[in-house]
């Protein structure tokens, strides 16, 4: 091998280091994102920082949490998920009735909201599946008729005054430093994080959002991926509507309506990408940790309520925005870095 053989290999060697650290840059620029709003709220709010507040970031992260968990899968596979706020609010319903109207069982009863969160991602699956439907067209049909069933079921009327081992999802421990929703949250996090990183069915999610015809050409079972993704979303969902209605000791009709799109933005922002492929939940975490900063903030700052809305959206817009500039952006850096070559 000649010198310029050696400096060329050499040179491009630099430019794969520089791409890895850029790659690694732009999927952890929320929690730079995150630090940096963190202090200029602390500055302009000093109880931002406090302990109460801290604590209280977390409990308003834990149910959006456990819910972006499930989506950043079906995110990640290629395919979303907009039905798991309906799917919250009708398992937590269906709960609720079995416990306080029939008389049932709580523990028992868990096992069954849980089992029917499975079976509507199943659902929702299928219809993807069998009846080749777009999974948009599928899931906003059942985000629609999902809250319907929860208004027919409940005849309108609000549930509540729970049993306490139902009310366990809302308990405090440690002397009431730490919830038991935070600790569903991060763990949830934590299991599928190394799901996603160490086990095969990850790498599978990896590789049929990034090319599915090269996942099946390579042997994956594309179907079995694909319900999987959507069952854990389903349980995952019906997991938070036990976790929200246990916090609020009630379940209204309109329980986790509109959430579907802060768990969109989470994880979008978070740097799971829409077109799926990318993405992991460490940087999700820090997306659903910013919006519930960001609501926080807006509280003690005392902004006007018609502002919350306006800022999620806006935060939504700029995380698509964010999504496409990563994607454009390194190819085109890379472009520029061999140019130097010739």
């Amino acid at each position: 091998m000649n010198d310029l053989e050696k400096r060329k290999g050499l040179f491009n060697l630099n430019i794969d280091h520089k791409e890895t650290a850029l790659k690694f840059l732009s999927d952890q620029l929320i929690w730079i994102i995150l630090v940096i709003f963190f202090l200029v709220i602390a500055l302009i709010e000093p109880k931002f920082l406090s302990k109460l507040n801290i604590l209280n970031v977390l409990l308003h992260s834990s149910v959006l949490g456990i819910l972006v968990v499930g989506e950043s899968l079906c995110l990640i596979h290629g395919k979303f998920d907009l039905s798991i706020e309906s799917t919250l609010g009708l398992t937590a319903m269906v709960g609720a009735i079995l416990v306080l109207d029939f008389g049932l069982n709580p523990y028992l009863t868990i096992i069954i909201v849980l089992t029917l969160g499975a079976f509507i991602g199943f659902l929702n699956s299928m219809m993807i599946l069998k009846l080749n439907i777009d999974p948009f067209v599928v899931t906003l049909g059942m985000l629609i008729v999902l809250r319907g069933l929860s208004l027919v079921i409940s005849k309108g009327i609000t549930k509540f005054d729970y049993p306490e081992q139902f009310r366990f999802f809302a308990a405090n421990t440690m002397g009431g430093l730490v919830s038991v929703p935070v600790i569903l949250m991060f763990a949830c996090f934590i299991f599928f994080y190394v799901i996603l990183s160490r086990r095969v069915f990850g790498r599978q999610l990896y590789a049929v959002g990034g090319n599915a015809d090269a996942a099946f050409i390579a042997g994956i079972n594309i179907n079995k991926v694909v319900i999987k993704a959507f069952v854990i979303s389903g349980l995952l969902a019906a997991l938070g509507g036990l976790v929200l209605s246990a916090r609020l000791n009630s379940t209204p009709t309109t329980l986790g309506e509109g959430m579907v799109f802060e768990v969109m933005a989470a994880a979008v922002i978070g740097g799971i990408s829409l077109k799926g492929g990318r993405g992991n939940l460490i940087g999700a975490l820090g997306g659903v940790l910013l919006i519930s900063a960001i609501d926080s903030a807006l509280t003690l700052t005392r902004v006007s309520a018609f502002w919350v809305e306006t800022s999620k959206g806006l935060l939504l817009l700029g995380a698509v925005f964010l999504d496409t500039l990563k994607v454009r952006l390194i190819p085109i850096l890379r472009k520029k870095w061999l140019q130097k070559t010739t």
